[in-house]
């Protein structure tokens, strides 16, 4: 946590919420820093001497130190919030003129003052920068920045260029169907001809990543072992978020991934690579991670696949076996039977 603002409507509320944020900053063994803090209290327009404390310590206002420097930091904070924005450029001018007038305010200088008496580098040079101008400049110096790039490996321009060119072909090619859903199905794509800037920048950024992606696929096609991935069929996608990554314990998450990628120390793998015995210790099957999950039959007949499964269903089949009200049958831990009310077999 770097910097905090509290605001509230009476003296007791402001009160009351610094003494429980003071609390709750004790509780994680952190600090407030009162060097670097300031308050202010104003009654119906007006400024008040009242002063605010944390804990013991009172907290210096703004009056008495003023902050010059974090208010230049706020300033070009601000402005270049500004500058980060989507807002055309005549909007961002609009922004500038209002920038202006304070800086003719600070100055002391009259509102008829062009904007060249501290904008320009005639005779009168101002330390002071013209937000239109910073922006073309950067601008040009990311553009030169592109052209300049020494990377032997991957250009931008060029990686740009195929981008675009792939997805004016998609244009004269037309929409196709992928996968195995009903024709038009598919999710809707804009066309490149008929696309807005902000579109089409959107189409040749994910075109890049489809790249990418299609490189990595053509990658693990030629990994006998890592991409076998490749070949599964009616297996649902799963991607994890960095919420369930946090919660994830870590042997799973690392169980998880090598498991995808068939990473696992099973005796085949281990075969590879360390010379040992690739077999099945309960069958004499190949041991590979796939027959060791879902495919060795011995497991299945021992019932190591169920286990887990099974442990649960007694809890619960013990829990509602306390009750009068009903009959609880179960065949755990024993054959196999289908009630008469969902088939009728001869087991």
């Amino acid at each position: 946590m770097d910097d905090l603002t509290i605001l509230s409507t009476t003296k007791v509320c402001n009160v009351r919420l610094l003494r429980k944020l003071q609390e709750n900053i004790e509780r994680a063994r952190m600090k407030i820093k009162l060097s670097k803090s300031r308050s202010i209290s104003i009654i119906k327009g007006n400024l008040s001497d009242h002063r605010f404390h944390v804990g013991k310590e009172l907290i210096p206002t703004v009056s008495e130190e003023p902050q010059v420097e974090q208010l230049r930091k706020e300033v070009a904070s601000g402005l270049e919030n500004i500058d980060r924005t989507l807002l055309p450029g005549k909007l961002k001018c609009f922004c500038m003129q209002l920038v202006s007038s304070y800086v003719r305010k600070w100055l002391g200088l009259p509102r008829c003052l062009s904007s060249i008496g501290f904008y320009g580098k005639g005779m009168l040079h101002l330390p002071i920068s013209s937000l239109v101008e910073e922006y073309k400049c950067a601008k040009v110096r990311l553009e030169m920045m592109l052209l300049d790039l020494s990377d032997p490996f991957w250009i931008p321009l060029a990686a740009t260029e195929q981008a675009m060119a792939a997805l004016r072909h998609k244009d004269i090619v037309g929409r196709v169907q992928e996968g195995r859903s009903s024709l038009g199905l598919g999710a809707s794509t804009p066309v490149w001809s008929k696309a807005s800037p902000s579109q089409r920048r959107k189409m040749v950024v994910q075109e890049v990543c489809r790249e990418e992606e299609a490189r990595r696929c053509a990658q693990a096609v030629a990994q006998a072992n890592q991409g076998q991935w490749m070949a599964w069929e009616g297996v649902e996608k799963r991607k994890i978020s960095w919420k369930e990554l946090w919660e994830m314990e870590a042997f799973r998450a690392s169980f998880t991934i090598r498991a995808a990628y068939n990473v696992l120390p099973s005796p085949a793998n281990l075969s590879q690579w360390y010379a040992e015995d690739m077999v099945c210790p309960l069958c004499p099957s190949l041991a590979t991670l796939k027959h060791i999950l879902v495919g060795c039959k011995t497991s299945l007949t021992q019932g190591h696949y169920t286990w887990r499964h099974n442990q649960v269903l007694i809890s619960d089949s013990r829990q509602l076996g306390r009750a009068r009200y009903w009959k609880m049958l179960a065949d755990l831990n024993k054959k196999l039977c289908f009630p008469a009310e969902i088939a009728a077999t001869n087991l």
